[in-house]
C-alpha cells in the first residue's frame, strides 16, 4: 500500500468525521475524575478490549524535568465509572512517557511509550528511546521492547489490513519526522524519512 492511499484513507476519515461532527449536535453529559493517585496525572488514552475499557496515563511529580521519572499507569473498568489499577509500568531512572492504545490484530493490546532521559537530555541529542509493551488481557504486560530508531519518539499504532502504521519524530535542534509499520508490534521498520 501506498503512502498516497495512506493518506487518503486518512483524509477520508478526517472529512467523514468533520462532517459527521457538523451534522450532529453533541452534548456533554458529565464529567468526573477516574484517577488522582499521583501528584500529576496526565497524557491520556482510551481503548475498549475484550469488554472493558483500559485508560492509560502518566503519573509524575510534573510534566517533565530532570528527576521526574513517570511511570505509565493503565486503569480499567467494566462500566466506566468504577476504575481499578489494572497495571504500573516503569522504567528505573528514565521518565515513561504518552501511553498509546490499540488493538493488534492478533488480539492482543499494544501500548506506545517511549522512555526519556530527562536527566541527561540535550537540544544537540535527544535521550529517548520508543518502546512498546503487550497485553493479551491488560493487566500482565510483557516489554519493554524497544523499538524503531533510537531518538524517534513514536506515536500511536494504527491498524490497517494486519499491519501497525506509527509517525516517529526528532525534536530539538534536528527536527525530522520518520513513518515506520510493524506486523507485530515490537518489530518496526522504516517507510519513509520526513513524509509531507
Amino acid at each position: 500500500m501506498s503512502l498516497l492511499t495512506l493518506y487518503r484513507i486518512g483524509l477520508t476519515i478526517t472529512v467523514s468525521s468533520f462532517t459527521i461532527a457538523q451534522a450532529t449536535e453533541f452534548k456533554l453529559l458529565s464529567v468526573s475524575r477516574i484517577w488522582d493517585h499521583a501528584q500529576h496525572n496526565a497524557f491520556t488514552d482510551l481503548e475498549y478490549f475484550k469488554g472493558q475499557w483500559f485508560c492509560s496515563f502518566r503519573e509524575g511529580s510534573g510534566h517533565a524535568g530532570a528527576g521526574d521519572h513517570g511511570k505509565i499507569r493503565v486503569i480499567h473498568s467494566k462500566d466506566g465509572e468504577h476504575w481499578g489499577s489494572a497495571a504500573l509500568l516503569e522504567s528505573p531512572g528514565l521518565d515513561l512517557r504518552d501511553a498509546k492504545l490499540s488493538v493488534m490484530p492478533d488480539g492482543r493490546l499494544l501500548l506506545n511509550s517511549c522512555e526519556y532521559d530527562v536527566d541527561h537530555d540535550q537540544a544537540n541529542v535527544r535521550n529517548n528511546q520508543s518502546v512498546t509493551y503487550t497485553s493479551t488481557n491488560g493487566m500482565q504486560w510483557q516489554g519493554p521492547h524497544r523499538v524503531a530508531d533510537k531518538g524517534y519518539w513514536l506515536w500511536q499504532t494504527s491498524w490497517f489490513e494486519q499491519k501497525g502504521y506509527a509517525l516517529g519524530y526528532q525534536w530539538g535542534n534536528h527536527n525530522r519526522t520518520r513513518f515506520y509499520h510493524t506486523l507485530d508490534g515490537i518489530h518496526y521498520d522504516t517507510l519513509q524519512d520526513d513524509p509531507r
